[in-house]
């Protein structure tokens, strides 16, 4: 008996620390801007909705909820506790309960819903409570609910129907975005628990690279599926100590800035904690080149000198279980805009599809003309093929690299390529050829 009463007196005192530690993020907070993307036809297909100003209705006080491009009030809001309530032509409804549990229901205007998941998510400083709401109807569709922020549908929409003409792009609070699209994207693999990180340091991986080639024509290979041309190859070979720190060395082949077939010293990387430094040829200084860390918080780092933030990542269908890109921008006097990608996209076990092992602000351009990544190989099979984001609306994709994308290793001769990626007909007498994702130098 008294075991059973110190374990409910534990629980109860772990409750009471948990809800002292945790502050609820109200939803309406006076200059807060959700920015959505309208799929109609119109002039301008971005939505600025912002809360401005107070007034009384019924007794009652809500905030305005204003149109930034025609300053018209296109609704009422007022919140209490964890309930927002909506108010639109004279009636008023229930648009969010942030304090639902996993099993309760939701009487929305369009149907009822229950919540059959929560979970508290970390985005910068921020911890915002999260519910997994599925309509009744459609059960298989998940609608998130985020504390302070609402749901990736249109603001007066608690449920999101398969006609919604809006996509939520961002919130935001005097400036700083509290929550964006790429945040929402990730929540399936933090509600999932999924953290298969892909790791971007690895001994005989090979990065297949090439600028843009847009008269040229090249025949489809393993390293390029597309067809699109391999001007420069990175691989991971050996290791090497710097100022007492063990990193790989990475080789880049490029004939046309090299001017010939070998393989030239190009820098050095290791990765510790999901961060991955880089020492270029000739420097024995290290520089932060990736930052995986911390999925789905927004990080701001300084990057060879600029200062930077990165979203919370997302995990488009086709790459690698739990292999995340992210977003990064400019920390801009405080403004922080992700529709600018003056980085690009990052992606684990990738890095920049652009400019993998280089550190590219303000035009330096790697070689003088641009590098885009094809594929990137590891032990013959696929750790990215950037064919694999043009698939990314596929609803289903696979688990695991598809078979039709990996190199053949089933037969006892695998396919052989030169160092551009094409396929060879016959074992070449003198030279070097790639089999397996492997070099291979013939003497």
């Amino acid at each position: 008996m008294k075991k059973a009463i110190l374990f409910i007196l534990f629980m109860t005192l772990q409750t009471v620390i948990y809800a002292q530690e945790r502050q609820y993020i109200p939803f309406l907070e006076e200059g807060k801007v959700w920015v959505y993307f309208y799929h109609g036809l119109c002039d301008d297909p971005y939505k600025y909705l912002i809360v401005r100003g107070d007034t009384e209705f019924d007794g009652k006080n809500y905030k305005k909820i204003i149109d930034w491009e025609t300053s018209r009030c296109v609704c009422l809001m007022r919140e209490e506790g964890s309930k927002v309530y909506c108010m639109q032509d004279g009636n008023e409804y229930l648009l969010y309960d942030f304090g639902l549990n996993v099993g309760d229901t939701f009487e929305t205007p369009n149907g009822n819903a229950t919540v059959i998941a929560v979970k508290d998510i970390m985005v910068g400083s921020r911890s915002h409570r999260v519910l997994d709401v599925r309509d009744n109807e459609n059960n298989a569709y998940s609608n998130w609910w985020i504390e302070g922020v609402g749901g990736r549908n249109y603001l007066t929409n608690s449920i999101l129907s398969s006609d919604d003409d809006y996509t939520f792009l961002q919130c935001t609070i005097d400036g700083y975005p509290l929550f964006t699209r790429y945040n929402v994207w990730a929540l399936p693999v933090f509600f999932a628990q999924e953290r298969q990180y892909v790791p971007f340091v690895e001994e005989g991986k090979s990065w297949y690279c090439g600028y843009d080639h847009p008269y040229d024509i090249f025949s489809p290979s393993a390293a390029d599926p597309a067809g699109e041309g391999i001007d420069y190859i990175f691989t991971m070979q050996g290791d090497t100590q710097i100022n007492d720190k063990t990193y790989k060395k990475v080789y880049c082949q490029c004939k046309e800035y090299y001017r010939d077939d070998e393989f030239h010293y190009y820098c050095a990387v290791r990765e510790e904690d999901y961060r991955v430094y880089l020492v270029k040829n000739g420097a024995t200084e290290e520089k932060l080149i990736y930052d995986f860390s911390s999925p789905g918080e927004l990080v701001t780092a300084t990057f060879d000198g600029h200062e930077y933030v990165r979203d919370g990542g997302i995990r488009f269908y086709r790459y690698l279980p739990g292999q995340l890109a992210y977003d990064i921008s400019i920390n801009n006097d405080g403004v922080v805009d992700f529709s600018n990608y003056y980085c690009g996209k990052w992606i684990e076990g990738v890095g920049a599809p652009g400019y993998p092992f280089d550190i590219y602000f303000d035009g330096d351009i790697m070689f003088e003309k641009g590098v885009f990544v094809r594929t990137v190989m590891k032990d013959g099979e696929y750790v990215y093929n950037h064919e694999w984001s043009a698939k990314s609306s596929i609803p289903s994709g696979p688990t695991s690299i598809d078979n039709h994308l990996r190199i053949d290793n089933s037969s006892k001769v695998s396919p052989l390529y030169d160092l551009q990626g094409r396929q060879l007909k016959s074992l070449p007498n003198k030279g070097v050829y790639i089999q397996n994702g492997k070099k291979v130098v013939v003497k």
